[in-house]
């Protein structure tokens, strides 16, 4: 990347791999219920799990087949592929809808149809151990699910994924111009994919307040439209008002609940 420097602004203190010590996991906090008692019934709606057992056998790695609950539809990843259903819910009565899918192959597929079809016979539920189990016609537990770990917005490493356009969609980044988010001690800083930048950053709850953003001021030729995604990344992170996080991954959202960036956590 050839670059030409016109003049700082700032000298950012920011560097991003000593503020990275791993990513902590806790549990379910902005995209999770608290569990029910043991036996009990929880009202899955806003729940997030992870597949540890599947028809009596552990589940190696947790994570690879998942199972979240919103407002009026279950999805997740399959071992493979996204999926997605309808469910209804009344008491400690559950069932699944038809499922949909992506349609990648992958050497899990095997795997993937079998929880498809474990899914498909699920009546009921219930609370063991923090963990939910859900339950076949016949009262047998057929799938168990811990509840999925989310990675804190704090000092963790965030990649962007995807922003908001003028189109009022989701677009990818500029190949190889890779831009990042730190929050630390009420500030967040990070790259654009050409300069770095920094401002202060007030967390209350799930609501945030982004203030004045400054950065460095270096022109970068390539990769082809950096400087325009630079642009566009920091107006829209000035628009942040508050965020979710979901297993590894950070939304942001303006204040009328628009999706404005996504991110997903470093790799340690």
């Amino acid at each position: 990347m050839k670059r030409h420097r016109l003049w700082m602004v700032a000298i950012l203190v920011l560097t991003l791999t000593s503020l990275v010590t791993g990513c902590a996991s806790f549990g379910p906090v902005l995209a999770g219920r608290s569990p029910e008692p043991d036996g009990e019934a929880v009202m899955l709606e806003g729940t997030r799990w992870n597949l540890i057992e599947m028809n009596g056998t552990p589940v190696t790695d947790p994570g690879k087949a998942t199972l979240d609950f919103d407002e009026d539809s279950a999805g997740g990843v399959g071992f493979c592929n996204f999926f997605f259903a309808s469910y209804e819910q009344d008491g400690s009565s559950l069932t699944i809808g038809d499922i949909g899918s992506t349609l990648m192959a992958c050497p899990e597929l095997d795997s993937e149809a079998d929880y498809f079809a474990a899914l498909e016979t699920v009546a009921g539920s219930r609370i063991d151990d923090g963990n939910l189990v859900l339950l076949n016609a016949e009262g047998d537990a057929v799938l168990v699910y811990e509840p999925a770990k989310h990675t804190p917005l704090e000092g963790t490493a965030w990649l962007l994924t995807s922003m908001h356009t003028d189109r009022d969609s989701m677009t990818s980044l500029v190949w190889g111009a890779e831009a990042t988010a730190v929050v630390e001690d009420g500030i967040i800083g990070g790259t654009t994919g050409c300069n770095h930048y920094s401002g202060e950053f007030t967390v209350d709850g799930a609501e945030v307040e982004v203030g004045e953003l400054i950065q460095t001021e270096m022109y970068c030729e390539e990769p082809e439209g950096v400087m325009e995604q630079e642009a566009a990344y920091l107006r829209l992170l000035a628009q942040v008002e508050s965020y979710e996080i979901v297993r590894d991954r950070l939304t942001f959202f303006d204040a009328g609940g628009t999706q404005l960036l996504t991110y997903a956590a470093a790799a340690d």
